[in-house]
């Protein structure tokens, strides 16, 4: 008896850390809505997952045990994140080359994100935004767009923090596009 209530536990444990882990509606209709939004562009299955508080916190704590500095840095980086939406989709057919023309993109101006970046090239496009609130950003959302896959990103969190962090442990920008995550 001991021990199925002892796995009973465990197995609610692990469906409390992991709920909404797998999913992410948020950027599935954001998919969605890139695909219609681009004639011939066809995405097919892919992956999508919603990181809230309780999976960043053992994250965290998994990187805190691990005898090595760049893991005690990205938990302290992960401690300026509150949750990440994320999905990566491989293009069927197709490629979206101008996703600053996307109507359901254009949206996120209209409802108070400004352009942080926007490049376009023959082979891929990339956009993002930002949202700020009370004078800090607290929002990001990254579109990228090859001819091999879609990658969506939402970010939120104290990100001007995370982005001070980052910039103080590599010292510029410049020094900061350099790093190899490998």
């Amino acid at each position: 008896m001991r021990n199925r209530s002892s796995a009973l536990v465990l197995v609610m444990l692990a469906a409390l850390v992991s709920s909404g882990c797998f999913y992410s509606r948020e950027i599935s209709r954001a998919r969605h809505d890139l695909e219609r939004s681009s004639p011939g562009v066809d995405y097919g299955r892919g992956v999508s997952m919603n990181l809230g508080p309780i999976s960043l916190r053992m994250a965290k704590w998994i990187l805190r045990r691990v005898d090595d500095e760049d893991a005690l840095m990205a938990s302290e980086y992960l401690s300026e994140i509150r949750r990440v939406k994320a999905g990566i989709y491989k293009t069927r057919d197709g490629v979206t080359n101008d996703l600053s023309s996307i109507p359901s993109l254009r949206r996120f101006e209209r409802r108070g994100w400004e352009v942080a970046v926007r490049v376009r090239d023959e082979d891929e496009s990339v956009l993002v935004y930002y949202r700020e609130q009370r004078d800090t950003v607290s929002d990001m959302f990254v579109v990228v767009a090859t001819e091999d896959e879609l990658v969506l990103a939402k970010i939120e969190g104290r990100l001007n923090r995370l982005l001070e962090r980052a910039m103080k442990d590599h010292g510029s920008l410049f020094e900061l596009s350099e790093l190899s995550f490998d």
